[in-house]
């Protein structure tokens, strides 16, 4: 069993760019955690969690169950930029003692790809070349092909690191309160998600046609 860590950053005041930028990135990381029940709106926090969603995606070369994907493709050694394939949905991130809401409709993922096919063109995989064909990737025949597959996977540990803020609750009942008699609330993040994991690549033995 592997404990895969994403790092997950949301920080309304900076640009993507800037969150990107190793320095930055960095000093984010090494932020204290919080527990989930505790972070304050609008104040920079990390919180650490395991993924959750009702929205599942599926990863195109595995078929693993994901909150997010990408695919590249290389030829060559050459990485085919407009040929890079990406979803993601919304997820939760849940601690003992509460949940958080992660919104990506402008989150920028940076996550290891992590299942990698490297292989003559001739001798690719079933599945790597049904995507190829999907995606009209140029494959020529005597090429050095590489496809390779990243994902934020459900059950997953992660830290999510940046500013939220809090809506009530759906998953307390009505009658229930929250610190010093407040109406109990949860933590969303929504602003420039920046997605960090580090996972070992796992090289596949292709399964050839012959």
């Amino acid at each position: 069993m592997g404990w895969f860590l994403g790092i997950f950053v949301a920080l309304a005041a900076l640009s993507s760019y800037r969150l990107l930028r190793p320095n930055a990135l960095k000093r984010l990381q090494a932020t204290s955690v919080r527990n989930i029940s505790e972070v304050v709106e609008h104040e920079v926090c990390k919180v650490r969690g395991t993924v959750s969603s009702t929205g599942l995606l599926r990863a195109p070369y595995t078929n693993r169950p994901c909150v997010y994907y990408r695919l590249e493709f290389f030829q060559n050694g050459v990485f085919l930029t407009d040929s890079a394939v990406q979803r993601q949905c919304d997820f939760q991130i849940e601690d003992e003692t509460g949940v958080a809401e992660v919104r990506v409709e402008s989150a920028v993922f940076n996550v290891v790809c992590d299942y990698v096919e490297m292989e003559r063109a001739s001798r690719l995989s079933p599945r790597a070349l049904e995507l190829a064909k999907e995606h009209k990737w140029p494959i020529e025949d005597i090429a050095q092909v590489s496809i390779r597959e990243g994902i934020v996977a459900l059950d997953e540990p992660i830290d999510v690191i940046g500013q939220c803020v809090r809506i009530p609750s759906k998953q307390i009942h009505s009658e229930e309160r929250g610190y010093r008699g407040l109406p109990a609330t949860t933590p969303v993040f929504s602003s420039h998600v920046v997605v960090d994991n580090d996972r070992e690549p796992i090289w596949l033995e292709p399964k050839t046609n012959a």
